[in-house]
């Protein structure tokens, strides 16, 4: 028994340059986030210690 002919997309495999590009995007990202975030709480800091947290 045939079923109806469904029209799939071929999948290809993942484009390397894309894939390295998305990845250095996004870790830019993070990092820029992490470092904000570093920098935001070294200035609220109480006065203990260290001035900076890394």
């Amino acid at each position: 028994m045939a079923g109806p002919r469904i029209a799939h997309v071929t999948l290809k495999g993942p484009s390397v340059v894309k894939e390295i590009l998305i990845g250095i995007g996004l870790g830019i990202a993070a990092g820029a986030v992490w470092k904000t975030h570093h920098w935001k709480s070294g200035t609220s800091s109480g006065g203990l210690g260290r001035s900076t947290t890394c």
